[in-house]
């Protein structure tokens, strides 16, 4: 559990920031960069043009990497973003990257252990109204935000024995989530996003480090960065950050004074 940071704080963060020779930000996309919404579409959920606007420039900073580390599909993101190359991209948790303007795969997906999984999560949904099964290339994420929430609530122990039945022995886990994504997600256990940021840290070798996220997905990039790192979590929580924030407005304050 991390305080919510103070303007001391803050401040030292700026200074850092303006005093470092080479700056790595790493931030996770819904619920850090965007408001989490009850529709979790690519159209639904793109960036606006001034949050557009804000990265780019941050992005096209002399000697700062930024990049956005998320679990969205490569293309949610891509549509997004392609018109700013000078941001790095990592979709499905590290499971695809964007190097040097191409996307490249860093895990085999098995199409067969895919399909078990939706087709043991679909019963969920029809006793679930309102929730509904996404598909991405390395895993399957059952969205519940939407449905009635004492019903998901007792649906998802139940949901998590069957799929910890059928991905048992097998490279696959899964993972709850109840804080503002209430999910059930699928996906390899060895593709998490702190392998994204250890790629990013032997990229640039930076010596100021901020990473900004809001979930349990997060708490992986927060392992990967070195000590003295800015590690944030939006809207506090159980968490390995050394910081918390409220929300996403105070995400764009902070990267509108770096």
């Amino acid at each position: 559990m991390s305080n919510f940071a103070t303007n001391d704080q803050l401040q030292q963060l700026y200074s850092d920031y303006s005093l470092a020779k080479r700056r790595l930000i790493a931030c996770d996309y819904d619920g850090v960069l965007s408001e989490l919404k009850d529709d979790p579409s690519a159209e639904a959920s793109k960036p606006d043009p001034q949050a557009l606007s804000l990265l780019s420039k941050l992005a096209s900073s002399p000697n700062t990497t930024l990049a956005i580390i998320t679990g969205r599909k490569k293309d949610d993101v891509e549509s997004w973003f392609k018109d700013n190359p000078a941001i790095y991209l990592s979709a499905e948790h590290g499971g695809w990257r964007k190097i040097d303007g191409e996307w490249k795969q860093h895990i085999t997906p098995d199409p067969k252990q895919i399909e078990s999984i939706v087709t043991a999560m679909r019963p969920f949904t029809k006793r679930v109204p309102g929730s509904h099964i996404e598909t991405k290339n390395f895993g399957v994420v059952w969205h519940y935000r939407t449905a009635d929430p004492d019903t998901a609530q007792a649906a998802v122990p139940d949901m998590q024995q069957v799929l910890e039945s059928i991905t048992k022995g097998t490279d696959m886990g899964v993972y709850v989530s109840n804080s503002g994504g209430n999910i059930v997600e699928v996906k390899p256990k060895n593709m998490n996003k702190g392998g994204a940021i250890e790629s990013l840290l032997t990229m640039t070798r930076p010596d100021f480090v901020m990473c900004i996220g809001d979930d349990y997905t997060d708490e992986h990039m927060f392992a990967a960065c070195p000590d003295n790192a800015y590690t944030i979590r939006v809207r506090g929580g159980d968490t390995t950050a050394k910081l918390s924030i409220k929300g996403v407005p105070e995400v764009f304050d902070i990267l509108s004074n770096l």
